[in-house]
């Protein structure tokens, strides 16, 4: 009578192989979801950046073209601006400069009564802030600078740029460029900057 010896293989996972494979996957995850989160601010930065973009092109055509300042008001000769204020990080303002102060006044009223020169607000999104305001030297460009303010008034298309202080005087200005730094939740930055000439340029 012989003897059958039946070999049975071992298919179970060592405990040391287990934890090698669950370390694994969780570096792996981790990389995948670092990336990620940067690549979404990544794109909200640039998303935001456009869109503070589009509302300097449009106070630029509302200072063009011919637009009354509120309706009924009869007034078409007002220059129109943009208006940044680090104070008021996610928030920024198309404004009408009807008493060519060259800045912002608040006023009372919701925007576009005859109480205030606000014709529109935006509202940054995605959890993007405004980090600073800076002309072409330095951020800030005068230790009390708050607020930025971009004119454009008919028949120049150029950009009269100003900054002021939370009391709303100038400090300093004409300024030749204003930047615009935006930041993420995560630290990223991207600027917004904007030359004399009325030319716009995100990164």
């Amino acid at each position: 009578m012989t003897n059958k010896f039946i070999s049975k293989s071992n298919n179970a996972f060592t405990l040391v192989e287990v934890i090698t494979s669950l370390a694994i996957v969780g570096v792996i995850t981790a990389v995948v979801i670092f990336n990620y989160t940067k690549f979404n601010d990544n794109i909200s930065l640039s998303s935001a950046g456009q869109e503070i973009a589009v509302a300097i092109r449009e106070a630029q055509i509302y200072g063009l073209s011919v637009k009354e300042t509120s309706v009924g008001s009869g007034q078409f000769t007002s220059a129109y601006g943009i208006h940044f204020s680090v104070n008021d990080p996610t928030n920024y303002v198309v404004f009408a400069d009807t008493d060519a102060s060259y800045t912002y006044d608040v006023g009372s009223g919701a925007c576009g009564s005859s109480t205030t020169e606000c014709i529109e607000k935006f509202s940054l999104k995605n959890n993007i802030s405004i980090a600073n305001v800076c002309d072409e030297l330095a951020c800030p460009p005068e230790s009390s600078v708050r607020k930025l303010n971009i004119v454009f008034l008919r028949p120049s298309p150029d950009a009269r740029i100003y900054f002021t202080n939370n009391g709303g005087a100038i400090k300093t200005g004409p300024s030749i460029r204003a930047r615009i730094i935006l930041t993420s939740t995560k630290g990223l930055t991207a600027t917004t900057t904007v030359e004399v000439t009325g030319h716009i340029l995100t990164k």
